[in-house]
C-alpha cells in the first residue's frame, strides 16, 4: 500500500534567517507498508530509493520509517541492517520500541 505525503525541506545553518535566500522545492515522499522487509528493499521493489537520515558507525544507513506505537499516533523511527532490518525502532521516552508494523519512507 502506498501513502503519499508532501513536505517542504529547508536547511538552515549558522547564518541568520534573514540571510536565507531560498528554500528547496517541496519533495513528494511515498510511504509503503513494510511487511517485515528492510526499507531499502521495500523502496527498491517500488522503483524508489529509501530515505536515509545518515549512517551508523558500522557504515550501514539509517532508513526512515514510521509506526503507530502503542496506538498513540504514527511517529518516525529508523530501520537499520542487519540487526533491525525487519523492525522500525521508534523513540519512546528514554527508550525505543521495536515495531513490527511499520511504513518506509521512499523517494
Amino acid at each position: 500500500m502506498r501513502i503519499r505525503y508532501t513536505f517542504a525541506v529547508a536547511c538552515i545553518g549558522a547564518t541568520a534567517l534573514s540571510n536565507l535566500v531560498a528554500a528547496p522545492a517541496a519533495q513528494a515522499t511515498d510511504w509503503f507498508v513494510a511487511d517485515g522487509e528492510p526499507c531499502d528493499a521495500v523502496c527498491s521493489n517500488n522503483n524508489m530509493l529509501a530515505i536515509s537520515s545518515g549512517a551508523f558507525k558500522n557504515g550501514e544507513l539509517f532508513f526512515v520509517c514510521a509506526a503507530d506505537s502503542a496506538g498513540e499516533g504514527v511517529r518516525p523511527g529508523f530501520n537499520l541492517q542487519p540487526k533491525w532490518a525487519n523492525i522500525c525502532m521508534v523513540p519512546w521516552g528514554k527508550d525505543a520500541r521495536r515495531e513490527t508494523d511499520y511504513l518506509c519512507a521512499c523517494e
